[in-house]
Order: structure tokens, then C-alpha cells, then sequence
């Protein structure tokens, strides 16, 4: 499967959003799957990935080829640090545009490109 980062995305501000000192409730998991467009086995997958990189402190237990317990946990300090670079929608939207002009990027990669967009605007800001 293919990471999508749209998903990481939304995945990491939801995760963040939860009021439940417990992690992501499975309630929550509910709602997430409703209103967004993404695949149950997609979240499933992407929730392991998301654990693997250690952004999130759960994960997501398959059977068969479905994905049939989504528990993302809780972010991580990693996690809030890479949602940090990426939460701005307008530097979401630069570091995507850039990113797209390469065939592979990971997401350490895509956090040193909303960095770099990040600087740039600051030195904007400040006259630079």
C-alpha cells in the first residue's frame, strides 16, 4: 500500500483534537472513518505506519485482509513536532507543491520541506 500523506495529515490533527487522556477513542475512530474519504484498511495501515515512524502510540490489528481494530493512541513527541511543520494549511499546501515535483518522500523529507516554507515566511515576516 502507499503511504498517503493527506491522510498522515488529518490522521495526526484528529488524533491531536481528542479530548480522551486515553488516546484516540474508538468512537472517535467511528467518526474519523465517516466523514473522511479514506479507506478503513488505509487508516488501518497508515495508523502502523504512523506507529512505526513512533508518531503515535497505538496501532492497528489486521485479520485476513482487513483491518478490523484501529487504535491510534496518543501523538508522540515526535508526533507533535512533525504536526507542528505540517499543520498550517497554506504550508500544508507549499510543502505538498513541492514535494510533488519528486517521485518518493518520506516523511522526515516532507517535515525539512515545511520547515524550509516555514523559514521562508519568516523571513518575510521580518523583512528579509
Amino acid at each position: 500500500m502507499k503511504l498517503n500523506h493527506d491522510l498522515v495529515r488529518s490522521l495526526l490533527l484528529s488524533i491531536e483534537s481528542s479530548d480522551n487522556p486515553h488516546g484516540f477513542s474508538p468512537r472517535e475512530v467511528n467518526e474519523f472513518i465517516e466523514n473522511n474519504d479514506f479507506s478503513k484498511n488505509d487508516i488501518g495501515y497508515t495508523v502502523n505506519k504512523l506507529k512505526e515512524a513512533r508518531f503515535v502510540t497505538g496501532e492497528a490489528t489486521i485479520s485476513g485482509d482487513d483491518y478490523y481494530i484501529i487504535n491510534p493512541g496518543n501523538l508522540t513527541y515526535d508526533g507533535h513536532e512533525f504536526l507542528d511543520n505540517i499543520r498550517d494549511d497554506g504550508v500544508w499546501k507549499d510543502t505538498k507543491e513541492i514535494a510533488s515535483k519528486f517521485s518518493s518522500v518520506s516523511a522526515s523529507f516532507l517535515s525539512k520541506i515545511a520547515v524550509g516554507v516555514i523559514s521562508e515566511i519568516i523571513k518575510k515576516q521580518i523583512g528579509f
